[in-house]
């Protein structure tokens, strides 16, 4: 097919992707239009992914497409408010809070110190108003902006969180010639469901960590090492678990230059805060019983192992095993024995999903803007994983709560994980046992006197030697 007529289907596709949200956007509190939207979405950049590698499509041209039908697709969705997640409301409130210059994590919703800011748009929709703000000090820092900006909108917050994605596109294709990888590649990210319907269409304030772990990804590919401490905190300040990411932006000549601006980071962006002395850390604490983490329900390997094979492991003992696993893959990856520095963000960060198993699909969403950059074995757990993390909404939504969701999600993406990792596992072994067959032709080589050096160094005779 000539590029232009692959040019052409692709801006058919994009097409295609933003009359799907265009139509479907408004309806997404139903299940029917809900599926059709995201099965659709994923299809479109499925085949948009497909086109882009196998036509060599990474022109100025194909740029242009991927960005004007992301922007497209979002603002479909950005337009209608929230129906799959009310955090957003959340958002607004926290940023109006704060305009009136009172401590977000002193006082609850629906503390009576704060009646007066109560309206009929945003406090009724909010959830937990009995317990402080969760979020820390650089989602915090957003929300104030985006108020300052527009007040008291969701709307508004929906679009800014946009435009952000779209700056995660952005950096993407200044990351992707980084690492010697085509900017078509970046419709991985730009066009797939998860980034769309959890950023556009229910304003999820991951929008704001994607683009800050790219801009740490991008200081490390520039040796600023620095940078890349601050960006790490600042990404963490938005969601705690971007922290996962740091062992393989670490490297041995620059971990200090990277871990003092990271704590000092940390440590500045808490103080405006401190004045609500204990309780800055917000809901955080609460958190962690009310999803099930500290009891250990939410761990959907540790409650398969108990069903299926009848080993009820106590909820600390999988914790340790948690953070062994983790903690061996961090070193692992902080050594650089598991390829480029993407694909070990990714590894690690799909690694933690699987084992902690998350009630929510947007917690992917860091893993997508690691996509497009990253290649090898992890593409296998990384594509399942993102393919069908949006059936959480399944167990979520539905009146029953079926298992089924958790099952196909975590279940499917353990096995990939099992799969990459055997596969991994055999190819080293293949080449372990073919180094032996390498020196024996080496040694059989015709060049001698290149070879000399190597082979004496393996204790080694050249052949000519043989019969001295």
């Amino acid at each position: 097919m000539p590029e232009r007529k692959r040019l052409v289907a692709l801006v058919a596709l994009g097409a295609g992707g933003a009359l799907l949200c265009l139509v479907l956007g408004g309806d997404l509190s139903r299940t029917g239009p809900t599926v059709v939207l995201v099965v659709g979405l994923l299809l479109v950049s499925g085949l948009a992914t497909l086109l882009v590698g196998r036509g060599r499509l990474h022109g100025r041209g194909t740029v242009a497409v991927i960005l004007v039908a992301a922007a497209a697709m979002r603002l479909a969705l950005a337009v209608h408010a929230p129906v799959l997640s009310t955090d957003v409301y959340r958002y607004v409130w926290d940023g109006r809070v704060q305009a009136h210059h009172v401590n977000p994590y002193r006082y609850p919703p629906a503390a009576s110190a704060l009646a007066p800011l109560r309206d009929l748009r945003i406090y009724p929709h909010i959830s937990r108003r009995d317990v402080p703000t969760i979020y820390p000090p650089v989602a915090e820092a957003s929300y104030r902006a985006v108020y300052a900006v527009h007040h008291s909108s969701v709307i508004w917050t929906k679009f800014a969180f946009s435009a952000l994605d779209l700056g995660s596109i952005g950096l993407l294709l200044l990351l992707l010639p980084r690492f010697s990888l085509p900017r078509g590649r970046a419709v991985l990210y730009a066009w797939h469901p998860i980034a769309i319907v959890e950023i556009a269409g229910s304003g999820h304030v991951d929008a704001v960590a994607v683009p800050i772990v790219l801009v740490a990804l991008l200081a490390f590919v520039s040796e600023r090492r620095a940078a890349v401490g601050v960006a790490i905190a600042a990404a963490a300040l938005v969601k705690p678990y971007a922290l996962l990411l740091l062992p393989a932006l670490l490297r041995r000549e620059g971990r200090a230059r990277t871990l003092a601006p990271l704590g000092a980071t940390i440590v500045l962006a808490y103080l405006p805060f401190a004045g609500a002395g204990t309780k800055v850390l917000g809901y955080l604490p609460g958190y962690a019983g009310e999803e099930g983490i500290a009891s250990g329900a939410r761990y959907y390997l540790l409650g398969r192992a108990d069903a299926l094979v009848g080993v009820s492991l106590p909820v600390a003992g999988y914790d340790a095993v948690v953070l062994v696993v983790l903690g061996l893959l961090a070193l692992r990856v902080a050594r650089g024995d598991l390829g480029d520095v993407p694909s070990s963000m990714l590894l690690l960060f799909v690694v933690a999903l699987v084992l902690v198993s998350p009630a929510y699909p947007w917690y992917a969403l860091i893993a997508l803007g690691l996509l497009p950059l990253a290649r090898g074995i992890v593409l296998l757990p990384a594509v399942a994983l993102l393919s069908i993390v949006e059936l959480l909404y399944g167990n979520l939504k539905l009146a029953e709560h079926p298992a089924w969701p958790l099952h196909v999600v975590w279940g499917g993406s353990a096995a990939a994980l099992a799969v990459s990792a055997g596969w991994a596992l055999a190819t080293r072994r293949r080449q372990i046992r073919a180094r032996p067959d390498r020196t024996a032709r080496l040694r059989e080589s015709q060049a001698p006197t290149r070879l000399a050096p190597w082979l004496r160094r393996r204790g080694e005779r050249l052949p000519a030697e043989t019969h001295r």
